[in-house]
């Protein structure tokens, strides 16, 4: 009898835990064998996401007056089927109307200071690097700080002498290098507003910071002292090796595709969650499958490490949770399929 109940009882576990164990093991083993797919990864992420993580993010967003993020996690919520309460969507539509209206003196005190918080003012900082004036002044200043034996912030020097480099490229390549170009501009912004993340300036450092030539940038300072722009530009050529302006190239290249799909505060927000280039080429190719609705990805799915790596536990749980519950199900179905050969066994012939 008390065999009978605990094969009633497993029988009945397995079949209440089956419709959830076994999908989700499923999908586990797909995700770990196809790679690390950073659209799988957001993917299954955003799978766990309910109305109420969606009221409480945006709420929030439109308490920061940040309309664009409210209305990239309504976009979620609608891609996903979930429903938000009217009252939300008049708030994010409220808020989205307020946000209009970025002024041209914005970008005027972008191409001044080099400063943007605002589109407006990104644009003015890229007007003023694309000229040259942005970079030159920066390495103007830094010059001027390495000859007085002050610190100098080499991470601003890097940017500034691959920013140089990519304005010749532009106009030597008619346009071909602006993105990338674009995408200097945009994170030297970035650094300058404090928005870079820790752990991408150390990174960036690292990799650019530390390949600085300083007899170089002495050199670009003293020309640029003496007006001889020509000279200045000969000299900032050696302030970066070729292998570090090539990696700073391509992640200039992911920030102006974050910043063509998902705009300038969707891109701030990549830069301050970022750990590495990595990070910001994860999400720079999810925003071509997510498009405006990156932010909210970023958001709900817990920042830019969108690797497979930083779900393996979940899916490792899943995954062995299902090979598990299929271990125990062919074990039970064995079991009861031996109890029923020997019913068949033991019942006489009929006429016997």
């Amino acid at each position: 009898m008390l065999k009978r109940s605990l094969a009633v009882l497993l029988a009945a576990a397995l079949v209440l835990t089956g419709w959830q164990v076994i999908p989700q093991g499923v999908r586990a083993g797909k995700l770990l064998l196809g790679g690390d797919d950073p659209e799988a990864v957001a993917a299954y992420r955003l799978a766990t996401i309910s109305a109420g993580d969606i009221e409480t993010a945006a709420r929030k967003a439109i308490a920061s007056d940040d309309a664009e993020l409210a209305v990239s996690l309504v976009d979620v919520a609608a891609a996903g089927g979930i429903a938000v309460s009217p009252e939300l969507s008049a708030d994010v539509d409220a808020a989205e109307a307020a946000s209009h209206g970025r002024t041209a003196q914005d970008a005027w005190k972008g191409f001044l200071s080099g400063e943007a918080p605002s589109e407006a003012a990104l644009a003015g900082v890229v007007a003023a690097d694309l000229s040259g004036y942005g970079d030159l002044r920066d390495l103007y200043t830094q010059a001027r700080l390495h000859q007085a034996g002050e610190t100098v912030d080499r991470l601003t020097v890097g940017l500034a002498a691959v920013g140089v480099v990519l304005t010749v490229a532009t106009v030597a390549s008619l346009g071909a290098a602006l993105p990338a170009k674009a995408g200097i501009s945009t994170i030297k912004a970035a650094k300058r507003a404090g928005r870079l993340s820790p752990a991408l300036q150390r990174h960036l450092g690292k990799t650019l910071g530390a390949a600085i030539d300083m007899d170089a940038l002495k050199a670009a300072g003293a020309s640029l002292r003496s007006l001889d722009l020509s000279a200045a530009r000969m000299a900032v050529r050696g302030i970066v090796p070729a292998k570090s302006l090539s990696a700073i190239r391509a992640l200039g290249a992911d920030v102006a595709t974050l910043g063509e799909r998902v705009g300038y505060r969707g891109t701030l927000q990549t830069l301050s969650v970022a750990e590495n280039t990595d990070d910001v080429r994860r999400v720079a190719r999810i925003s071509k499958t997510f498009g405006t609705r990156t932010r909210a990805v970023l958001v709900l799915a817990g920042g830019a490490a969108l690797s497979l790596a930083s779900i393996a536990a979940s899916l490792t749980f899943w995954l062995i949770s299902a090979l598990i519950w299929l271990g125990l199900a062919l074990a039970f179905a064995w079991r009861m399929g031996r109890r029923i050969l020997r019913l068949f066994r033991r019942s006489p012939a009929p006429g016997v």
